[in-house]
């Protein structure tokens, strides 16, 4: 495999984002593009960059699952992609669908 497609999850939870540059990276992709795909390729890129608002990220990641601790108490500290992240814990929140989850602030 060329391009990795699986994030260390537990380290995007501690926010421990790999300096990456991009431009670096978009050259090296292309090289891997067929000849006969590489005029598909966009001449002009846009990057976009994501800031997620935190009251802080944890040190270590504890996960939770609702089926087997069905309440956790904490103070929502973060949103990440699919992640609620508490003081407590976190929760992959699409594992989780088809459950009804309830928040209520204490």
């Amino acid at each position: 495999a060329h391009l990795n497609d699986r994030t260390n999850w537990q380290r995007m939870l501690k926010n421990e984002v790999p300096d990456l540059d991009i431009e670096s990276e978009v050259s090296r992709v292309i090289e891997m593009i067929p000849a006969e795909f590489v005029d598909r390729v966009l001449s002009e890129r846009v990057v976009h960059e994501f800031e997620y608002p935190s009251l802080g990220w944890p040190a270590k990641v504890r996960s939770y699952n609702l089926g087997k601790t069905p309440v956790l108490e904490g103070t929502l500290m973060a949103i990440k992609g699919q992640y609620l992240l508490f003081d407590a814990g976190v929760i992959n929140i699409r594992s989780h669908s088809g459950h009804g989850v309830i928040l209520e602030e204490l």
